[in-house]
């Protein structure tokens, strides 16, 4: 999937290609758990700082 994430320590809208792996709420506040693949690791993103998501149709492939 591709997503439009605001990123609050830059106070930017960054566009990122995420292999996402799990939806889930904690603390109240519910997150996308991917493999990000700009900073080719895991990261958690916030929904509420997502405005658009674009389906790929791709599985990606990475190192852990």
């Amino acid at each position: 999937a591709e997503i439009e994430y605001y990123v609050r320590s830059r106070e930017e809208w960054t566009v990122r290609r995420v292999d996402v792996e799990d939806v889930y709420e904690g603390d109240d506040t519910w997150y996308l758990e991917g493999y990000c693949r700009l900073r080719r690791e895991h990261r958690l993103f916030r929904l509420d700082q997502i405005r658009a998501v674009r389906v790929s149709g791709e599985f990606g492939e990475y190192d852990e």
